[in-house]
């Protein structure tokens, strides 16, 4: 045992894969986690949307669990962030991306036309209408709108690796400049999503420096009490709908939305990293979290023809929470399904590297 410590403490290399395998665990313990439960909302906000609960866009008559949840997409942009790293040249590291987002955009883009035109031909015999002014507007095929996030995060980190070797002022000048220039374009009609973007940089940044200034953990407590109060005062006395999605905000301040996402991100990190997510339930959010590409780029077409048009069909007069129950189940019942299939299969067209069996 001594001569194998030996080994490892005098191998740099053996060493630095140790402490990423230490990082991997503690990656899977904090963001996977609040990967996993942001998945869980969206799956929500969308079936809440689809069900004619919540309208997009529009704000609440007072305080509501959407409200204070409605932060939820800027989490993954911090997420990102936090774990960014400029250490590859740029052709691998374009290559990287290419493969971990690139390909899950198109696999999933194609998989969103393909359901639509399908239901199109059995519901009125004839094929649907893609809508392609719609793809130059967000960045995705309207029949897979969630995808908008991936065509963007693939371009955050393009810019941000760009960024990276600007040097740390002029970065946080140009980063500055994304925030203004996002004020400047919101409720306007964007092109490629470029909203998105813009905003999207400005929590990668924030996520980035998260890491940089507070590591793995925050043993400040005092700001992460400051920033709930925040979310709260901001949720209770301007209840209206705090979205980040699209930069296209219909209704709202975009400076009060900012901040609130802002400091509901934060204190999401700081809540998360107060304890060892060791149960069954936050080891199914870890799960989640982990494998959260095929859920988050499958569900919507499923959702919208497949699902339900069955339940309106079956049952019409389906209550809120039915609908909200059935629908859920069965997203998640289908994503278990698919994603053990595309891992064992074909993990290429998810972004994976297909594993090797050991000898």
């Amino acid at each position: 045992m001594q001569a194998k410590k030996d080994y490892y403490s005098s191998n740099p290399r053996k060493q630095g894969v140790i402490m990423e395998q230490v990082n991997v665990k503690k990656r899977l313990n904090y963001f996977d986690w609040i990967r996993g439960l942001m998945i869980l909302w969206m799956l929500i906000y969308h079936i809440s949307l689809n069900y004619g609960k919540i309208t997009f866009g529009e704000p609440e008559e007072g305080a509501s669990v959407f409200t204070f949840m409605s932060f939820f997409m800027a989490t993954f942009y911090v997420g990102s962030g936090y774990f960014f790293s400029d250490k590859k040249d740029f052709r691998n590291f374009l290559l990287d991306k290419l493969k971990k987002i690139g390909i899950p955009y198109v696999t999933f883009s194609i998989w969103g036309v393909v359901i639509f035109e399908v239901y199109c031909l059995l519901t009125s015999g004839q094929l649907g209408d893609l809508d392609l002014f719609a793809s130059i507007r967000t960045g995705c095929v309207r029949q897979n709108g969630p995808l908008w996030f991936l065509f963007s995060l693939f371009f955050c980190n393009i810019i941000y690796y760009a960024l990276s070797k600007t040097g740390g002022k002029i970065k946080n000048v140009i980063i500055l400049g994304c925030i203004l220039a996002a004020y400047i374009t919101h409720n306007k009609v964007q092109i490629l999503s470029y909203g998105n973007i813009l905003l999207g940089l400005t929590f990668f940044h924030f996520g980035y420096l998260l890491r940089h200034y507070y590591g793995e953990r925050l043993n400040n407590w005092i700001f992460g009490v400051m920033a709930l109060v925040t979310c709260l005062t901001i949720g209770l006395f301007s209840p209206q709908r705090l979205e980040f999605v699209r930069n296209f905000l219909v209704q709202g301040d975009w400076i009060v939305n900012f901040i609130y996402t802002a400091c509901a991100c934060f204190f999401l990190w700081y809540i998360s990293q107060l304890w060892e997510h060791d149960n069954s339930t936050e080891k199914g959010l870890l799960f989640l979290g982990r494998e959260s590409i095929v859920v988050y780029a499958f569900h919507r077409p499923v959702l919208n023809w497949v699902i339900e048009p069955i339940i309106r069909y079956i049952y019409p007069s389906v209550n809120y929470f039915e609908f909200l129950t059935i629908s859920l189940v069965s997203i998640l019942i289908l994503y278990a399904i698919l994603n053990h299939l595309l891992n064992k299969y074909c993990p290429q067209l998810i972004g994976k590297r297909r594993q090797l069996t050991d000898i």
